[in-house]
């Protein structure tokens, strides 16, 4: 299986659609040893950065 880089095969339009995994599985943890940045602080910053996507033409999907 070949690996490549996320950003050379995909592009900001999947962003909206993996920022809610990305929150419950990357930034929690059941221990709460993977991020120190409490999980409504994460859950505000990939809104905005799905909303600078949005405002600046890299994707066509916006977060409700």
């Amino acid at each position: 299986m070949e690996f490549n880089e996320f950003c050379a095969v995909n592009n900001a339009e999947v962003v909206p659609e993996i920022c809610n995994e990305f929150v419950t599985i990357y930034m929690e943890a059941k221990n709460g040893t993977r991020c120190e940045i409490e999980r409504g602080l994460c859950i505000d910053l990939t809104k905005h950065l799905c909303h600078w996507f949005f405002m600046n033409g890299h994707t066509c999907s916006k977060l409700s």
